[in-house]
């Protein structure tokens, strides 16, 4: 549990750098930067689920019950935070606008479109009130 709560105060760290970052955003500052983000709370993540699938203990079961609705929305506050969808979103509608001229490869292209497309399935154009409903709703899924 102490490893997960480290990895999202890490990965929301690591997000809120991106925010605070003044220099307009684009694909390395921000596109780049969020896809890097995170690293702990994803190998926490990839240790304690295969922990889970080979061992199934009951105690890593309690744990597994516990951190459901606390992982959720830890991932609801990272489509949510402020300031971070409104990067993605503007290196989006320079990448829409560009009309061939830019110099992302049709791979980092198609991260933005991804990013853009994740972000707001998840609600971050939802209303405030919308968005904490939102996570409600996925924190009792």
């Amino acid at each position: 549990k102490e490893a997960f709560e480290y990895g999202m105060e890490q990965h929301l760290a690591d997000l809120k750098a991106i925010v605070d970052n003044g220099d307009e955003p684009s694909f390395e500052n921000t596109v780049a930067v969020y896809d890097r983000a995170g690293a702990v709370l994803d190998k926490v993540s990839s240790v304690f689920s295969n922990m889970c699938s080979s061992l199934n203990t009951d105690e890593l079961k309690e744990v597994q019950t516990e951190m459901v609705p606390i992982l959720s929305r830890h991932s609801s506050s990272v489509y949510t935070l402020p300031g971070l969808f409104e990067k993605i979103n503007k290196v989006y509608q320079t990448t829409l606008s560009d009309n061939g001229s830019s110099t992302l490869t049709h791979e980092q292209k198609r991260l933005v479109e991804r990013f853009y497309i994740d972000f707001s399935r998840q609600g971050a154009n939802f209303s405030k009130e919308e968005k904490e409903e939102y996570a409600n709703i996925k924190a009792k899924l």
